[in-house]
């Protein structure tokens, strides 16, 4: 099954999706900067839709964004 047909993901898939080691989702996991389920009090479940707003959350504005922005801030 393709990975955007489902919408609950594994550790390894969660890493393949982002390019991130195993090892670095864990640490994510235990700094609470993603949200994650345990049903079974063993293995690590992720939400893709939660993953992917907050991953669409965390957008860097570029420069001309920034300049607009400060631009209405002055006028």
């Amino acid at each position: 099954m393709n990975i955007d047909q489902k919408d609950i993901i594994t550790i390894k898939e969660f890493s393949e999706l982002f390019g991130f080691q195993k090892g670095y989702v864990y640490k994510l996991i235990h700094q609470g900067k993603v949200k994650y389920y345990k049903p079974y009090g063993k293995k690590v479940f992720f939400k893709l839709s939660e993953v992917m707003e907050h991953f669409e959350k965390s957008k860097v504005s570029d420069y001309n964004e920034i300049s607009r922005a400060a631009n209405r801030y002055m006028i």
